[in-house]
């Protein structure tokens, strides 16, 4: 099975991608990129510490851009961007999956957050 294949699979599976007529969607919400993205930060040194999840969970507690998010989607994308990372491409697929989700307006902010969670 190729990775998009298994990627689209996977986002069915967990209820990232609501199945639509007529119109492709992103598999990710703004907000479930932006998280993807501080988790891919997280991870890029193979494990995700304490203080960069707090970090995290902070970020997603006091953000405006969060306030209607649910909490409990921060594991589910983190599951999915672990599930990436195991693959040969997955670093390229979860860009991909971003980059159809996040407007041009939020890549910056997107930037900020990865360099918040680099902070801890």
């Amino acid at each position: 099975m190729s990775i998009a294949k298994k990627i689209v699979v996977n986002a069915y599976s967990k209820g990232i991608l609501m199945p639509q007529k007529n119109e492709p969607s992103p598999l990710l919400s703004i907000e479930d990129s932006l998280v993807a993205i501080m988790i891919a930060e997280g991870l890029s040194d193979e494990t995700i510490s304490g203080r960069e999840l707090l970090s995290i969970s902070r970020i997603v507690d006091h953000l405006p851009i969060f306030q209607n998010y649910d909490q409990s989607r921060v594991q589910t994308i983190a599951q999915t961007v672990f599930d990436l990372f195991e693959e040969e491409d997955g670093l390229d697929a979860l860009f991909g999956l971003v980059k159809h989700a996040l407007p041009e307006n939020l890549h910056e902010t997107a930037y900020a957050l990865a360099c918040d969670v680099a902070a801890c």
